[in-house]
């Protein structure tokens, strides 16, 4: 399966929240790449069964000051939301679920 979603470290603090919602050990792929398509940064996870992975994107060198796409591939079922809250103003954020693409 495979998720679309958007990131956005130029101002905003960004956290992924993604669960493995299968029954057994998920192989998840986490691609982020600029808006032009570019590949910024690529992490490769193992989920076991229902297990929550939280990770905040601002930990991630690459990933800092840039915003683009993010790409979620798995060979079992997982959820991915982001988390989107504006540095600035701590009350203004968006947080969305990944749609699935395929």
């Amino acid at each position: 399966m495979k998720l679309r979603g958007y990131f956005n470290l130029d101002g905003w603090v960004n956290k992924m929240f993604l669960m493995n919602i299968s029954q057994a050990t998920a192989v998840v792929d986490l691609i982020f790449c600029s808006e032009d398509g570019q590949e910024i940064f690529k992490e490769n996870l193992k989920l076991n069964a229902g297990e929550l992975f939280i990770l905040n994107l601002e930990d991630k060198e690459p990933l800092r000051k840039r915003k683009g796409i993010v790409f979620v591939a798995s060979d079992k079922e997982v959820r991915c939301s982001i988390h989107m809250r504006e540095e600035k103003d701590e009350k203004k954020f968006i947080e969305y679920r990944l749609p699935k693409i395929e």
